[in-house]
């Protein structure tokens, strides 16, 4: 992964993006500039209004010859939530480039999950939909009996039982940024500086601390997790994001109010 303490033409990026605070978005794009992550020839459009979970944004279009290329996506305050390229660098950034890359269906949580899986080897004979319905049949159930009629996804629990159908051993390792925001990050980091492949849920749900609420992902969005971009003390996760099928970086300190990080395993 790349650290901009160790290249040199990075040095004028520490000293503009030491803050994401007080970043321009022009700032911000003149350090993907920078970094490669962005044609020289790049510019922002102009923002427009958007909502995530009920929470606003700003979504600033990146064009390139004045061709759209990706965004930047902005909290209230100018704080980067996250940016979209595409094409993304992934040579360039060292992603993994040998995962399978399903399209969006049912939901992220089966889509990212059937993933991992595949990438295991555990597809066997099912196209890649029939295969995420298969998944789905483990990991969504519905609260019916409550207001609303939420549905939950508890991940590791459903893993657990395709494993038991399968009749295979999958080692399970579940972390939580609440728990403990440096072990969790540096289970991320250290995972994916080693090629594998991970599941990351950013949960939205208030009181999403809480484990027991998060492990639900009854508000949340998942993804694959491939790599990371670390500039200083800021840390943007890359993630295979099914919906748009592509990448996209999310900020670590995002305003998610958890993020469970998953490995899963043949033994």
């Amino acid at each position: 992964m790349i650290s901009l303490k160790k290249a040199s033409i990075f040095k004028v990026a520490l000293f503009f993006f030491s803050s994401l605070l007080i970043a321009s978005p022009e700032d911000f794009l003149g350090i993907l500039k920078s970094l490669g992550v962005v044609p020289q020839n790049s510019s922002l459009d102009k923002p427009v209004k958007t909502k995530r979970h009920s929470l606003p944004f700003l979504k600033y279009p990146i064009l390139s010859a004045d061709k759209p290329i990706g965004y930047l996506l902005l909290r209230e305050k100018g704080e980067v939530e996250e940016f979209g390229i595409s094409p993304f660098p992934e040579r360039k950034l060292k992603i993994p480039t040998d995962f399978p890359r399903y399209p969006y269906f049912l939901n992220s949580h089966s889509t990212s999950t059937a993933i991992l899986l595949d990438y295991l080897g555990l597809r066997g004979e099912e196209d890649r939909k029939s295969f995420v319905a298969t998944i789905n049949l483990f990991l969504e159930k519905c609260l019916c009996s409550q207001p609303g009629k939420p549905f939950i996804y508890d991940i590791a629990k459903g893993l657990r039982d395709f494993a038991t159908y399968r009749k295979v051993n999958l080692k399970i390792e579940e972390i939580f940024k609440s728990d403990d925001e440096k072990k969790a990050l540096s289970f991320y980091t250290n995972k994916v500086k080693h090629g594998e492949p991970l599941l990351v849920s950013f949960i939205y749900d208030k009181g999403g601390e809480k484990k027991e609420l998060a492990r639900e992902r009854r508000i949340a969005d998942s993804y694959v997790g491939l790599g990371y971009l670390k500039i200083d003390e800021d840390i943007f996760l890359i993630l295979w994001d099914s919906r748009t099928e592509g990448f996209l970086a999310k900020n670590w300190n995002s305003t998610s109010s958890n993020i469970v990080i998953m490995s899963v395993k043949l033994e």
